[in-house]
């Protein structure tokens, strides 16, 4: 720095005292009334450049202060930085011990000094939320977003605010601005689609769910998010067939069974609807089709459900007969020789029962279903007791019955009729057919 202030002073200099060796005449200067002062023009030239090069120095000296200056400005905003971090752990673990005014006095010390920070300002509006201040919240998380456009953790945090208040279509109109400038971000995608679901706008949700498989179809989640779309079209089936738009309702089903070929309420919904419609070669088609390709006794039992309801009791036999062959080989084949054993039962044919029931002994074992099958079977074959074989028919009937229950995958709910959605936890195509042993 100090070569490139006297080089140019040095030939300035060299230059004036050229010029001065030229032009030797003094300058007079008065300094009072009366008095004066003779100078050279070559010293007054050199006195101007020592005067020049001692400014120059002074300026470039606080400079230098200026740089130190900012160094230690720098240095105290990391330590304040570091401060801040710890102080922000702190208040997180408050918030964890539910201790919500020491994390917000914590909160605000680090807002103090550093009003941008997204965690903090985040963090201050979960807990003014957990207080039911809803709308300090709202305000912390919006001082969020205007800091940080570009994060979605302050989109996600309003929504939740909204929702909490149940202000449904301002956080939607919220989530559709910001979806403007993003497109193709499935977060927003999914939380504008569950807000559609809470207000029970399921045409709204459909068209969404489409979107979000449309964008994950290449990724893990693609199976799990055309699920769901299969879900939602059945929810909106359902709120089709309320208003009695059964045609619409019907297209839904078979949208949701094509997007999602093992999504089981579709099926079942769908053969309902036929039955709906007296359509009941159709519904039969529909259950046996898919009772061909999945093996699932849910379809099953509702087959038989359908013969019972259309009169035809007599044929449920022949209805088990046909499925043991398209399960025959299979670990299900064995479930299927209670179901024979009971038709055949109603039907008074004993002696093909007797048969059945050694197949249930051998798969089985002396269960409390074999003893009374075989009371049954005692009775139904002797002269008297009429009353009592009618006893325990009805008695085999309800063990039958109870012989299939239905678990729900998510929560393990147990229930004794196949359901579409859990009671318990809202699952849909969570139920699990278990038998007893």
């Amino acid at each position: 720095m100090a070569f490139r202030i006297l080089i140019p002073l040095g030939l300035g200099g060299c230059l004036f005292l050229y010029l001065g060796y030229l032009n030797p005449f003094d300058v007079s200067f008065a300094y009072a009334p009366g008095r004066s002062l003779e100078l050279s023009f070559t010293i007054l030239v050199l006195l101007s450049s020592f005067v020049g090069a001692f400014t120059l120095g002074i300026f470039y000296s606080f400079s230098s202060l200026d740089d130190y200056f900012a160094q230690w400005g720098r240095r105290s905003r990391s330590r304040q930085r570091i401060r801040n971090q710890k102080l922000l752990r702190e208040a997180d673990d408050l918030f964890n011990d539910e201790e919500f005014k020491k994390a917000l006095r914590a909160l605000d010390k680090i807002l103090s000094t550093e009003p941008k920070n997204l965690e903090a300002l985040l963090l201050k509006g979960d807990i003014l939320r957990r207080e039911g201040r809803l709308k300090e919240a709202l305000e912390a998380h919006s001082i969020a977003m205007a800091f940080h456009p570009a994060d979605l953790k302050p989109v996600v945090r309003l929504k939740e605010d909204y929702l909490s208040g149940g202000l449904f279509d301002a956080a939607y109109k919220m989530l559709e601005r910001i979806r403007e400038k993003r497109p193709k971000d499935t977060g927003i995608l999914t939380g504008m689609r569950e807000i559609a679901e809470k207000t029970r706008d399921f045409k709204r949700a459909v068209v969404l769910q489409k979107e979000i498989v449309k964008y994950t179809s290449n990724t893990p989640s693609a199976q799990a998010e055309k699920q769901k779309l299969a879900e939602l079209l059945c929810k909106n089936a359902e709120s089709m067939l309320e208003k009695g738009d059964d045609s619409s309702a019907k297209r839904e089903l078979q949208t949701a069974r094509k997007i999602y070929p093992d999504f089981l309420p579709a099926t079942m919904m769908l053969g309902s609807v036929f039955l709906k419609e007296t359509r009941v070669k159709e519904a039969e088609k529909v259950f046996k089709k898919e009772f061909g390709r999945t093996n699932s006794i849910p379809i099953l039992q509702k087959l038989e459900q359908v013969y019972r309801e259309t009169g035809r009791e007599e044929n449920v036999e022949k209805l088990y007969r046909w499925a043991l062959t398209v399960v025959n080989g299979t670990p299900l084949s064995k479930y299927i020789f209670p179901f024979i054993f009971t038709s055949m039962i109603e039907n008074g044919d004993f002696a093909g029962a007797e048969e059945t029931l050694a197949e249930v002994e051998k798969h089985f074992g002396e269960t409390a279903f074999y003893s009374l099958a075989l009371g049954v079977l005692r009775l139904g074959t002797s002269d008297g007791n009429s009353e009592a074989a009618t006893a325990l028919k009805k008695a085999l009937q309800i063990e039958r019955s109870e012989f299939v229950r239905y678990q729900c995958g998510r929560c393990g709910h147990l229930e004794g009729d196949y359901f579409a959605a859990c009671p318990a936890c809202g699952a849909w195509n969570s139920a699990a057919a278990r038998f007893r042993k």
